[in-house]
């Protein structure tokens, strides 16, 4: 038998030793005790830990805890930037709760990984407004699980509808699912992939071989824009497509041209995002730029694209509460950032973080972004681009977050109670990160916004 024990017992014992950390304050008669005065100045964001005096600094001048409630939340905040081996160093302490940690992690994170419902490599991740994650696999299927991780599709996931080597994946504002397929049978799109529609219990609404009008070929990503159109972004003939939604009086009919839009430095599109202006901004990685269109399909970027900024194979895009695009670079290991002109607002890009190959991006209510890095196995945090150190790691410098199960972690989706959903390629997972954002109102039509 397998010595190794299940992932999710990490979580239990970074629980347990959290625990342990703040018994060690709690069960002395003072609040003023040295024990106490050691876990408020190691839980702030900064704080620095000494291991030769095996005491924290906190930076100068920050508001330090006052309580172990204080202290708790303010990890919960900081989970990458707060003292983590002081308050290891604590846990150990107080030998209250069990089993607990043997060694300091790297971060105090706390997630669970979760199996079944068809999970088969999953790609794109998507919430419904009921707290649902939906997950797209490359292995022809889409797999429901509830808000707890629950399996709800069956074991062999939701199948059917020209589902085929699925990508990105979209709800819709009547909770229907909306599926990018890179292939189709021969009979279907002359095998050049389609869209699949499911309703908010799985069932096919697309027919057999999915919608495919309107220059669908070999189609990324998807997403949904505020009038309920449907936006394909086209890796095979580096076009958009535009379908009517499930609102509309045909679902799935094309509102664009039979070859697709074109323009604005389309090259190869990998993702796409559409800001609050019903605006759609797409991350080409066959020319390192950024194109972005009117609600209208008119290209607002040149017919080279938005370039700069550091672009390098950019492979996931998102847009925040200002407007301004946040982008991974798979092959840059690096995150860029521009305004909602198409300007860099930094001429070179984003690094550290844990970042490695980031294949996934997500804005939460707060206006951090949090990376995926498919090689990396993490999850990387940045500081809102409104922060005074707007864009600042705020992951671990070399790992990154590390949680339960990840294993070329894809994509990822953060719920109303900002918890972050990944689905892991690598092996058939999906990681919950427990409360970790800023809550963000779904489904995600526009940018995000709190609930």
């Amino acid at each position: 038998l397998s010595k190794t024990p299940p992932v999710n017992c990490i979580a239990v014992e970074r629980l347990s030793s959290l625990g342990n950390a703040l018994a060690a304050c709690d069960r002395v008669p003072a609040a003023g005790s040295q024990q106490c005065a050691a876990l408020f100045g190691c839980a702030v964001s900064g704080a620095s830990f000494d291991a030769g005096t095996a005491q924290c600094t906190p930076p100068k001048g920050a508001a330090l805890p006052e309580n172990t409630l204080q202290a708790v939340l303010a990890i919960a905040r900081n989970p990458g930037t707060s003292a983590i081996e002081g308050i290891y160093q604590l846990s150990t302490a107080s030998a209250v709760f069990s089993p607990a940690l043997t060694s300091s992690p790297t971060d105090w994170t706390l997630s669970l990984n979760f199996i079944g419902g068809g999970l088969g490599e999953p790609t794109g991740t998507a919430i419904d407004g009921s707290g649902n994650i939906w997950v797209a696999n490359y292995n022809n299927a889409v797999t429901e699980l509830s808000p707890s991780g629950a399996a709800i599709s069956l074991g062999t996931g939701y199948t059917g509808g020209g589902l085929q080597e699925s990508f990105g994946i979209a709800i819709d504002g009547s909770g229907n699912a909306w599926v990018a397929n890179e292939q189709s049978g021969g009979g279907v799109n002359s095998g050049l992939g389609s869209v699949t529609e499911l309703s908010s219990t799985g069932a096919v609404l697309s027919g057999t071989g999915g919608y495919f009008a309107g220059g669908v070929d070999f189609p990324e990503a998807v997403a949904i824009d505020k009038s309920g159109h449907v936006w394909i972004a086209n890796y095979g003939n580096s076009t958009l497509s535009e379908l009517q939604g499930s609102s509309g009086t045909s679902p799935g009919a094309a509102l664009s041209p039979a070859s697709g839009d074109t323009g604005g430095g389309l090259s190869f599109p990998q993702a796409i995002a559409i800001d609050d202006g019903g605006n759609v901004w797409v991350a080409n990685t066959g020319a390192n730029q950024l194109s972005e269109f009117s609600s209208t399909a008119q290209a607002l970027s040149p017919s080279g694209g938005y370039s700069g900024g550091g672009l390098n194979v950019p492979q996931a895009i998102a847009i925040d509460q200002n407007g301004d695009v946040w982008v991974a670079n798979f092959f840059g290991d690096s995150v860029s950032v521009f305004n909602g002109s198409g300007a860099p607002l930094k001429t070179t890009a984003i690094s550290g973080g844990g970042l490695q190959a980031p294949g996934g991006i997500a804005i939460d209510g707060a206006g951090n972004a949090w990376v995926t890095n498919f090689r990396g196995a993490s999850l990387s945090e940045f500081a809102s681009l409104g922060a005074n150190a707007g864009g600042a790691p705020l992951s671990p410098a070399t790992s990154g977050f590390t949680g339960a199960g990840l294993a070329q972690p894809f994509s990822a989706a953060i719920d109303s109670s900002g918890n972050i959903w990944i689905a892991n390629f690598g092996n058939n997972s999906v990681t919950e990160f427990i409360g970790i954002a800023a809550p963000v109102r779904t489904p995600l039509i526009g940018t995000p916004q709190s609930p």
